[in-house]
């Protein structure tokens, strides 16, 4: 038996733009796989429209489409939410929120970095901002799968 946490699965994999897997992604191909192995939830691949500024914008108009519902306050995150974040260069990411961890994290995979584990601490100090977060609707959790069936 392991105490690792269920996050350790997910780190270390590629980052391409465009790549959906097994062991490349991009950040939407990596939020939907993390939903699937980790949460048993199956969130729609993103087709349309073409680009990733277009996808932004639609998800945050209409993120029905994608299997998601703004999380307004007063009702908090939890672990599995999709998180909306912009930086600099790149006003358009997503991750998942992750709630067991000290300081409240995010699990996103990156151009350059890969998969990560991004404390808000961390996020905040790299300049990246929360635009949004989002609850998966489109079905509800199945089981959650063991810890290394998305090892990469």
């Amino acid at each position: 038996m392991t105490d690792q946490h269920w996050t350790r699965a997910f780190i270390g994999f590629d980052y391409a733009a465009g790549a959906d897997g097994p062991r490349t992604f991009d950040c939407w191909s990596f939020f939907r796989h993390v939903e699937r192995q980790q949460f048993g939830r199956e969130m729609p691949p993103m087709l349309l429209p073409v680009g990733l500024i277009a996808q932004y914008k639609a998800f945050r108009t209409q993120p029905g489409a994608f299997g998601c519902q703004r999380i307004e306050k007063p009702r908090k995150p939890v672990s599995g939410d999709a998180v909306l974040m912009s930086h600099k260069n790149r006003p358009h990411h997503i991750g998942v929120y992750v709630a067991d961890v000290p300081g409240v994290a995010v699990l996103h995979c990156l151009e350059g970095r890969g998969s990560v584990l991004s404390t808000m601490f961390h996020l905040e100090t790299f300049a990246w901002n929360i635009t949004g977060i989002y609850r998966p609707v489109n079905e509800e959790p199945g089981p959650a799968l063991p810890a290394d069936a998305g090892s990469p």
